[in-house]
């Protein structure tokens, strides 16, 4: 009797263990359709998965996805992560992704309780911004020796010779007629917008009178300024309405007829070594960063623009080739144009991240005064269409 029971038993649980067997071999099953669906959707392939010994993750999935990370400049982020959380709603565990085709890793933890993801490609967390700063040091324009221009302007020759100040040149550049949009327009054909004390930008307008450098007056085509000049150091090809370049003392550009020029602006030595000492302290620390705002602007307060919303702000130094958003948003952080020339953090320079990203540090291939030039003449353009 005994020995009937046992095999009885021996047979039930033979026959439940086929059935858990076969129950999780169909869930397997039709978790591998939802895949190979995923994978055709997303025009990717799905190859195999197998289990993962490695500690924190359950599965590894063999899977190539149709283009790199990045190709040719071009970052594919979004479409990454839309796979990676397709994939992670589907099997809801933490997997390792093994691209063997573009030759990448991606170890991704999953968080139940609000269908999150995280992930390391190749054991990076910031995968995607380590690319983009190797690629903006990378192909970021080398810049042609700066230009010579014989100025005959006496009101910008005046302008530089006193540094820009804004109070030794209040009396040369003629009758203030009116202020508006930041800048204060004078009876010589100029405007002058300053910013704590100091110049920012002086613009020739069409009306003014004579040249301001050696053959070169307002009102004259960027075609034309070109035959002079050669060709342009910054230059918008796309709508052709703005050209510049560069000399040791400021930065012109020619657009619409109009003669606009910054001051090429040197860091100090001095601040500069603090402010990076700021943001070495602030990405250690991870402090309030309205703390580490206030800091900034005490170091610093000739910022452009200082844009602040309930849970964000935007801080632009154009001249310094700076920009600082803070708060809320994907990007937060530093932004380091290709005209910033000093310290970043602590006793790092733009050329030190081809290879080591720091979190929340961007560079950014473009001039930031050239850009700030460009959203300057077609917001100007749109005020008056």
């Amino acid at each position: 009797m005994k020995k009937k029971t046992i095999i009885i038993i021996s047979i039930i649980i033979i026959i439940s263990l086929s059935i858990a067997i076969f129950v999780k071999l169909i869930k397997q099953l039709k978790v591998n359709q939802k895949l190979n669906q995923i994978a055709e959707y997303y025009n990717c392939e799905f190859v195999k998965e197998t289990g993962a010994i490695e500690k924190g993750y359950r599965k590894k999935l063999y899977w190539n996805y149709y283009v790199p990370p990045t190709d040719d400049g071009i970052q594919y982020k979004e479409y990454y992560e839309e796979v990676l959380k397709a994939i992670s709603a589907q099997i809801k565990e933490n997997f390792i992704l093994i691209d063997k085709k573009n030759s990448i890793e991606i170890r991704v933890k999953y968080n139940s309780k609000n269908n999150k993801i995280n992930y390391l490609i190749n054991n990076e967390k910031d995968y995607f911004q380590n690319e983009e700063n190797k690629e903006a040091i990378k192909t970021e324009n080398i810049e042609k020796e700066n230009t010579k221009l014989d100025i005959k302007s006496p009101e910008l020759q005046e302008t530089i010779n006193n540094e820009w100040s804004r109070k030794k040149t209040e009396n040369i550049y003629g009758i203030r007629t009116k202020n508006a949009d930041n800048y204060d327009s004078y009876s010589k054909g100029i405007q002058v917008r300053t910013i704590n004390s100091t110049i920012y930008n002086v613009i020739f307008l069409e009306q003014y009178q004579g040249e301001v450098f050696e053959n070169i007056r307002t009102g004259m085509t960027n075609e034309e300024i070109k035959k002079i000049l050669g060709e342009p150091t910054y230059e918008n090809e796309e709508d052709n309405i703005l050209i510049g370049y560069k000399t040791d003392k400021y930065y012109v550009f020619f657009t619409k007829g109009q003669i606009s020029i910054y001051p090429n602006q040197s860091l100090n030595e001095e601040k500069n070594k603090q402010f990076a000492n700021l943001v070495g302290k602030y990405n250690t620390e991870k402090s309030d960063y309205n703390d580490f705002i206030n800091k900034v602007t005490e170091l610093y307060p000739d910022y452009l623009e200082y844009v602040q919303s309930e849970d964000s702000i935007d801080l632009k130094y154009p001249l310094k080739g700076l920009e600082i958003k803070m708060g809320k948003g994907e990007k937060t952080g530093i932004y380091i144009y290709s005209n910033y020339n000093g310290y970043i953090i602590n006793d790092k320079k733009r050329g030190d991240f081809v290879d080591n990203t720091i979190n929340n540090i961007y560079l950014v291939k473009s001039n930031y005064i050239f850009e700030e030039e460009l959203s300057r003449i077609i917001e100007k353009g749109n005020e008056q269409e």
